[in-house]
């Protein structure tokens, strides 16, 4: 049996690109992360029937939360995820034999220690998935600091 997982950054989960996540879900994806929420319209998506988890929303003081992952799937696939671990960053579960993780690091707001702490965590998965916004220093070839963008 095939999965197919699929990871897309929306930059704001508006209606229009909702339905075309749906229609990805219908017909190309058993799972479909989608980063960069923003949780628009989060309590309409939530009890959504392909809804499966979500990341926390942040702590803001104006403007929209920034982050936000969703994870959704078929039917099929909420019958078959298992070992659902959810942080500020990732979302991180089992289907079938696989452990899958779909990541979501900002640029500029998360701390190098933060990243290699989460980074470190995803050493016995099967699929990563998703926006690490951070360069990844190679003195040969690179200028500028390692650390996030």
């Amino acid at each position: 049996m095939s999965l197919r997982i699929g990871y897309v950054n929306v930059q704001g989960l508006s209606y229009n690109k909702f339905d075309v996540c749906c229609r990805l879900l219908d017909t190309i994806y058993d799972f479909l992360l989608v980063a960069k929420t923003w949780f628009i319209n989060h309590y309409i998506r939530k009890h959504d029937r392909r809804f499966l988890a979500l990341t926390p929303k942040p702590q803001h003081d104006q403007g929209r939360p920034s982050r936000g992952i969703y994870l959704f799937g078929t039917k099929h696939a909420r019958s078959i995820i298992s070992n659902l671990s959810i942080t500020p960053y990732l979302i991180t579960f089992t289907a079938t034999s696989l452990r899958i993780s779909g990541v979501y690091f900002p640029p500029s707001t998360i701390s190098n220690s933060d990243v290699d702490r989460h980074l470190r965590t995803l050493h016995d998965l099967s699929v990563v998935i998703g926006d690490i916004n951070v360069r990844f220093r190679n003195a040969l070839l690179q200028e500028g600091v390692a650390g996030p963008l």
